[in-house]
């Protein structure tokens, strides 16, 4: 995380999770992909139209749909809970997935940091957005300088979807870590980095 690296994060701590609490892991993984197979045409009606509007109004685009790693799911949902492992099961059922609300994001990728608040105001003007839940790690970025704006909408039939938009150069940072600025800058990656 602070390096970075969250794409690798990621595959370690759902790698790590499936074989440390196995029973967890499974249960989650089936209600994930249950979850993600009802809301599969949301999602893409959803990219869709935001695809469109941007094209409409000159902001060349990549969208993809992601969903949270079971691990963070496990995280989320077992936030203010202090239970043993013998009760993780136990407490894991009284919770909903669907009402994370970031469980389902859409990643809008774009040219330039301009467009990416451009693109926030179409993404706002489709859908409604939760003010409590808007970030601007572009203006604020955060210490491993991952850039993104962030902001919760209530897409289709209510549904919760967290929209990330940032540049391709972000995209890359926010996944690969430091090791992007590498690839960005090729020979003045140490200039950047001071």
């Amino acid at each position: 995380y602070y390096i970075g690296a969250y794409r690798i994060k990621s595959e370690l701590e759902d790698l790590s999770f499936r074989y440390l609490k196995p029973d967890i892991y499974m249960s989650l993984l089936e209600k994930n992909k249950k979850i993600e197979e009802e809301n599969k045409n949301l999602l893409l009606e959803m990219k869709y139209k935001i695809e469109n509007i941007l094209k409409d109004n000159n902001i060349p685009n990549e969208i993809k749909v992601r969903t949270k790693n079971i691990y963070g799911i496990y995280r989320k949902m077992k936030k203010g809970f202090a239970l043993d492992e013998m009760h993780d099961l136990v407490a894991l059922k009284g919770e909903k997935l669907s009402d994370i609300h970031d469980l389902f994001s859409l990643k809008i990728m774009v040219d330039e940091i301009n467009d990416c608040y451009r693109g926030l105001r179409y993404v706002h003007s489709l859908y409604h957005p939760i003010n409590s839940k808007f970030k601007d790690y572009i203006c604020n970025p955060k210490t491993n300088m991952y850039s993104s704006l962030h902001t919760t909408v209530f897409g289709p039939e209510g549904r919760l979807v967290q929209t990330q938009i940032r540049t391709f150069d972000m995209d890359k940072i926010a996944s690969f870590g430091l090791t992007a600025y590498f690839d960005i800058n090729k020979g003045d990656a140490r200039k950047v980095m001071q």
